[in-house]
């Protein structure tokens, strides 16, 4: 790009393109860096050349260019200009975006509700998964839209206006203000790096802090639970017509999301496609893992025969009954949930709780933790299990042997009734005196 000791008169001569536009970058002493004066090629038929006085800067990484005004009748001054430079540069040291900034300021009517709609039909959306893309635009369409916030220009946001909508919302639930507020981030973070807003706002402090879940079915509670699933009442008995609702191929799901210790949505996901019956195999692929890794589970032989059952002409192992639904597999189980819950009479459970069941036997069973991390597909956090997950082959009998030792575990427990489990337990309590 040519360079040119910019002054008043020179600025309204220089050359013309005959096409596109050219820079001249001013090498004068007083000039900031990265300033100059943009030339157009003629854009009307009365060949009108524009000038305008512009500015480059680099700002996390991307670089910009701020057009100050324009040069001529009407226009800037070059010591103004040069003055606008200097200020524009200022904000950057800062992390102000400047340009940031102007489009905002030719965007008056621009609010937090349009920002919202920009986001949640950004590019990056289309990459979320239907369950996480359904969570966010409740959110915003529950507690951020219609709200004092929404009306106002994103860019104004302060910490303030963040308090009052998330303490309105703490007032009903912790944990939905919890979540509205990692939404929130996560939507401004966006606006930042696509220049809606010239800064992110400063968030309040988490309201309260999440605490894990600890919940694990007892032996007892997984043979209630097996029962209702083999169509029966949690204690065995037949099921009375009154309830005699069938869980249908959401309990056979359920069966395998504690008989394979994996997540929900990747049990529901599961494509003929992905399984190696032959070999005892599940692939899942990474772009329906939490981790975004691709994850191999090794099969029990109960867990293929359940599989073989299963078999249908469709893609999907759990297809869905509607096939207009935006995913082809069953999206709605939540009911089915309840209900198990409800007919194994197995209080404070959640779905989550068959995969934490499944790990909290293999750990008392003496499986070493980084096997069961492994089979959960944890993301690994110290050095040695991060260098191990590249060996494949010494992965792979891990997670079998972990898998198979969980297998062989829950058959025991179902092929023991209550009774018997607890005249194992007395016996064992009892300590036998020699003469």
């Amino acid at each position: 790009m040519p360079k040119a000791k910019l002054h008043a008169r020179n600025v309204k001569t220089l050359r013309v393109p005959s096409s596109g536009r050219l820079f001249y970058w001013d090498t004068s002493r007083d000039s900031p860096p990265w300033f100059g004066v943009r030339v157009n090629a003629p854009g009307d038929a009365r060949g009108n050349v524009r000038r305008s006085y512009v500015v480059g800067y680099r700002l996390r990484k991307h670089e910009r260019l701020l057009t100050l005004g324009k040069v001529g009748v009407g226009g800037m001054t070059l010591a103004a200009a040069r003055k606008a430079a200097h200020e524009a540069l200022v904000k950057v040291e800062r992390g102000v975006d400047p340009l940031a900034e102007k489009r905002d300021a030719n965007k008056p009517g621009y609010t937090v509700a349009d920002l919202a709609s920009e986001w949640l039909g950004s590019v990056e959306a289309k990459q979320w998964r239907p369950k996480t893309r359904a969570e966010f635009e409740r959110l915003v369409t529950v507690e951020i839209n219609d709200t004092d916030l929404a009306a106002m220009h994103p860019g104004k946001v302060a910490r303030p206006d963040l308090r009052r909508l998330l303490d309105s919302i703490h007032s009903r639930s912790a944990s939905v203000a919890n979540h509205t507020r990692a939404v929130l981030r996560l939507m401004f973070a966006w606006a930042l790096e696509h220049d809606r807003v010239p800064n992110i706002p400063t968030f309040p402090k988490k309201l309260s802090k999440y605490k894990p879940r600890e919940r694990v079915l007892t032996t007892s509670e997984i043979r209630r639970v097996w029962n209702v699933l083999n169509g029966r009442m949690g204690d065995g008995k037949a099921t009375p017509e009154s309830n005699n609702a069938p869980l249908g191929r959401a309990g056979e799901a359920f069966r395998l999301m504690l008989m394979t210790a994996q997540r929900r949505g990747e049990v529901l996901s599961m494509t003929w496609a992905d399984l190696d019956l032959a070999r005892r195999w599940w692939t899942i692929p990474a772009e329906r893992t939490k981790s975004k890794r691709e994850h191999r589970v090794p099969l029990t032989a109960a867990t293929v025969e359940l599989l073989r059952a299963l078999h249908n002409d469709a893609e999907n192992v759990f297809p869905s009954p509607r096939p207009t639904e935006a995913v082809p597999f069953l999206s709605s189980v939540q009911k089915m949930a309840t209900r198990l819950w409800k007919k194994a009479g197995v209080k404070g459970a959640t779905l989550h709780d068959l995969r934490r069941t499944a790990a909290q036997f293999m750990g008392d069973m003496g499986v070493q933790r980084s096997a069961i991390s492994l089979v959960l597909n944890h993301t690994p956090r110290d050095g040695a299990q991060a260098t191990a997950i590249y060996d494949r082959s010494k992965r792979d009998a891990e997670k079998r042997d972990a898998m198979e030792k969980w297998g062989r575990k829950l058959a025991a427990v179902l092929s023991t009734t209550d009774e018997e489990e607890k005249r194992r337990e007395k016996r064992a309590n009892v300590a036998e005196f020699r003469r």
